[in-house]
């Protein structure tokens, strides 16, 4: 009998005792089955949110160099921590491959329209904004240098923004922020993943009107400087550090008291945080399968006892310790394997629904598939090799007199 034979006769004696056990196999396959789902749910969530981080990283500009205030302690004083406007004419005057800075406030404000209402995020900023964010008007306009030196009550919302409030989704509307009326001047498209709507206004209208906002004049939260494309972001960010520290009276040696980070940064931040979350829940939904394989191993152990008979005959009549072996084992990867089939379905199905309910690219690769399949049979082998080891080291003579 040839190695091709073998197997299939192995495939068709394992189909027969799991069918003959039908409830049982059932029982069996399910925890392989839940075990494969998860890990397969798991890495279509971790795939979905690693493209929501990356939208949401894009979305800064790859080409992006960040100043934002430092923590205060007692070797610095307080206002060396801070941001304000001589800083946004440093990073303006930088040159080279920086070709404009934008300073911003940023809040969460009350947005209100007619009877509908939202929370967003205010972010009061000049005309360079839309110039680094690439910003495009979908309708009306942006912000212009008039609106921001008059301080005019207008504002630029997001598509989101638009869809939650209904009235002011295109220019000319009426909008409430925080208490105050503004006149929607234009709407933009809201980035990929955002969660939440934005509102931009201009930031001496942000300083003037909206509570909180900035507790000292001339005060910013953070400063954004474009760079070209292809730029070195380190490069720029090392020039920006030394002209702060000249203008703060810092020695060369000194801490500058900001923080200066570029978008390279936090793209390799996010990346981290994907693969160590992807790593736990794959981790998590592993132990289902781990409990599926002990259920398996469970399974195969009773079916060797209650079938010590066939296995002492099958030995009498010239067959191996291999064969018996062999048998088993093909046995509890048949079972895994089609566990593992219907867990790679609900998986996937699952994943869509995920997909459908979050809006996020929740798809499993392709390559996940497979090798969720692989591993459900080599769990399956892993599982069954015991007790194919204790079938197949059973003494002929006294399998055949056991009942």
């Amino acid at each position: 009998m040839t190695v091709m034979e073998r197997l299939v006769w192995n495939l068709g004696v394992s189909w027969d005792a799991l069918s003959t056990h039908r409830s049982r196999s059932i029982l069996a396959t399910s925890g392989i089955a839940i075990g494969i789902a998860s890990v397969i749910m798991m890495t279509a969530i971790a795939a979905g949110l690693n493209g929501q981080i990356s939208s949401g990283v894009s979305a800064l500009r790859s080409n992006t160099v960040f100043l934002l205030p430092g923590d205060a302690t007692t070797a610095v004083r307080p206002r060396d921590a801070r941001l304000g406007e001589g800083d946004l004419r440093i990073a303006a005057a930088l040159g080279g491959d920086a070709f404009d800075a934008s300073g911003q406030l940023r809040s969460q404000a009350l947005a209100q329209s007619g009877g509908a209402s939202s929370t967003v995020d205010v972010v009061g900023t000049d005309v360079a904004y839309a110039t680094i964010g690439a910003l495009k008007p979908e309708s009306g306009r942006l912000l212009s240098r008039d609106d921001v030196e008059a301080a005019r009550m207008v504002a630029v919302i997001d598509t989101l923004v638009a869809s939650d409030l209904s009235r002011p989704s295109r220019a000319g509307g009426q909008i409430s922020i925080a208490g105050r009326p503004f006149t929607v001047i234009g709407v933009v498209k809201a980035p990929p993943g955002a969660a939440g709507g934005t509102v931009i206004i201009p930031v001496s209208t942000m300083r003037q009107r909206i509570p909180g906002a900035a507790s000292r004049p001339g005060e910013l939260a953070s400063i954004v400087i474009g760079i070209g494309p292809g730029s070195d972001g380190e490069e720029v960010a090392s020039d920006l550090a030394a002209r702060l520290r000249v203008s703060r009276r810092l020695s060369p040696d000194d801490e500058l008291p900001l923080r200066i980070s570029t978008s390279a940064e936090f793209a390799r931040q996010a990346e981290g945080v994907i693969a160590a979350l992807q790593a736990g829940l794959i981790a998590i939904a592993s132990i289902s399968l781990f409990v599926g394989a002990i259920g398996v191993m469970n399974i195969m152990l009773v079916a060797v006892r209650e079938r010590t008979s066939e296995i002492g005959l099958r030995l009498a009549v010239g067959a191996t310790p291999r064969d018996i072996l062999n048998q088993f084992l093909t046995e509890a990867a048949l079972l895994c394997l089609i566990g593992g089939m219907v867990g790679v379905t609900v998986g996937i199905i699952a994943a869509g629904a995920i997909s459908a309910l979050s809006g996020w690219q929740a798809w499993p690769s392709p390559l996940a598939v497979t090798v969720a399949i692989l591993v459900s049979v080599s769990v399956g082998m892993l599982a069954g090799l015991a007790p194919a080891r204790v079938a197949a080291d059973l003494p002929p003579i006294v399998a055949i007199r056991r009942e």
